[in-house]
């Protein structure tokens, strides 16, 4: 059975950067979206997986991100959001893995 789990929240980005762990086992990544509470705050955002690989990356990015995707996940994610123009920005994230 096919099951989609949405991993959201909110995390504050302390000078400027925030790292958030998203739990997942086996499946694909369909779904990320970050958004600051400031609608014209900049930011870089990373995903990386269990073994240090980054494997996601977009920078420079202003006010909403929400970015459709095909990544295949195995294990813990991390989430990072950096170079904050808002060194104390609020930011809500919400990433939806389809599982196996």
């Amino acid at each position: 059975m096919i099951m989609n789990y949405p991993k959201q929240g909110t995390k504050v980005a302390s000078g400027g950067t925030a790292s958030i762990t998203i739990p997942a086992i086996h499946g694909i990544i369909r779904q990320i979206l970050v958004k600051p509470s400031v609608s014209s705050t900049t930011f870089d955002l990373k995903l990386t997986d269990i073994y240090s690989m980054e494997v996601f990356e977009d920078t420079n990015l202003t006010g909403l991100f929400n970015h459709f995707t095909e990544i295949p996940c195995y294990g813990n994610w991390t989430l990072t959001i950096s170079n904050s123009s808002v060194l104390a920005e609020t930011f809500t994230y919400l990433v939806v893995i389809q599982e196996f």
